[in-house]
């Protein structure tokens, strides 16, 4: 059984962009509760104003979407190597170093989870939009 040792660069690095995220998270909350107090502050326009609102659910969503993309590049390299973790691809913690079968069945999973995050991720807003849509039409 084959070890890969953590890369105690590569685990500041990802501390630092947690931290990151962290802060832009709150951000788009805070932007995220401001729009939708000015879509309900006037009725007449209510409909339009949540419209921009469900558009800007996609900033949630783009997050997601980057992570799903690493996700399939990861599962990509790791099924082409048939190794897991892909070789070059630093570590966060001692990994145990998976090859063959057991490898291409890891990538080929976290390729369909990628997938599944993305699609998902892109859903929710778009179904959102969809809805506010019908809703103005309606009324």
């Amino acid at each position: 059984m084959q070890i890969q040792k953590a890369d105690l660069a590569e685990r500041r690095r990802y501390l630092r962009l947690l931290g990151v995220a962290i802060v832009l998270g709150i951000a788009l909350i805070l932007l995220y509760r401001y729009l939708l107090a000015w879509a309900v502050h006037d009725p007449a326009l209510g409909f339009d104003r949540l419209g921009v609102v469900a558009a800007s659910l996609m900033l949630f969503a783009l997050p997601t979407v980057l992570f799903a993309k690493s996700m399939w590049t990861v599962g990509h390299a790791a099924a082409q190597a048939k190794r897991f973790p892909p070789p070059g691809k630093a570590v966060v913690r001692d990994t145990q170093v998976l090859t063959g079968a057991p490898a291409v069945r890891r990538a080929r999973l976290m390729q369909w989870l990628s997938v599944a995050v993305g699609v998902l991720s892109l859903a929710l807003p778009i179904a959102l939009w969809a809805f506010i849509s019908i809703l103005g039409k309606t009324t």
